[in-house]
């Protein structure tokens, strides 16, 4: 195995453990956007609610267009393209 580059990962303990709290934080959000959502007699909470639930694809995309994950021999410090054309990269 080489030691020459970073290991870009969390143990598989950790990233549950994240996953558990932000599916807390979700699941507490979804409760008050519905009871929001009741108190106000409008939907616009819940849609809220879903229009941030499906940002969460935008930041794989932006990953790709920015090119993020840089071959390993690359030592290219320039600004990819793809940064300049996708907002949330």
């Amino acid at each position: 195995m080489r030691d020459d580059f970073p290991v870009w990962g969390i143990p598989a303990a950790q990233q549950r453990g994240l996953l558990i709290v932000a599916l807390i934080f979700a699941a507490v959000s979804l409760v008050y956007s519905l009871i929001l959502t009741q108190r106000e007699r409008d939907l616009y909470p819940l849609f809220v609610w879903i229009g941030s639930g499906l940002a969460v694809f935008l930041e794989p995309i932006g990953d790709i267009f920015s090119q993020v994950v840089y071959p390993i021999r690359t030592r290219s410090v320039r600004s990819p393209p793809g940064v300049g054309i996708c907002p949330c990269g």
